[in-house]
């Protein structure tokens, strides 16, 4: 089981948005919004083992750079500005959440929708990273 490293107890996983609507319809004005539909599938497909560790990685990169911006005056303003979020946690598909939690050996939440949107504490990112690339033989990178 993973082990919480937050002292102030804030959630490890928070539920961001619901999953956007699945049309059935084929009708050609639908087209665009079918497209979008198919693109939203493909986002929330489940990475396998090295392209989960990719994706940690850029994610935890991601963070690490917004933490720096924040530490000056108009960076949290940017971070705000250029839509990044919180620094403290990473934003992932359901689908993306059970793996990182499965690498964990955490079981995962009945309710989590795959297509729906998470936001995962950073620490608990890092700890999948970490024994990831334990599992790959691979070098660590420290954000």
């Amino acid at each position: 089981m993973a082990e919480d490293i937050f002292p102030d107890k804030r959630p490890p996983i928070r539920a961001l948005g619901d999953a956007p609507p699945v049309s059935n319809d084929w009708r050609v004005p639908d087209l665009v919004e079918r497209a979008t539909n198919y693109g939203n599938q493909v986002a929330v497909m489940p990475h396998m083992p090295k392209e989960l560790l990719r994706f940690l990685h850029l994610k935890l990169y991601e963070s690490a750079r917004m933490r720096k911006r924040a530490r000056w005056p108009g960076g949290g303003f940017l971070n705000w500005a250029l839509g990044e979020g919180e620094p403290d946690y990473i934003h992932c598909a359901g689908s993306h959440l059970r793996q990182i939690l499965e690498v964990l050996s955490v079981e995962p939440p009945a309710n989590i929708e795959r297509m729906a949107q998470y936001a995962l504490s950073v620490g608990w990112a890092q700890q999948a990273y970490d024994r990831l690339c334990d599992e790959m033989g691979v070098k660590k990178t420290r954000f």
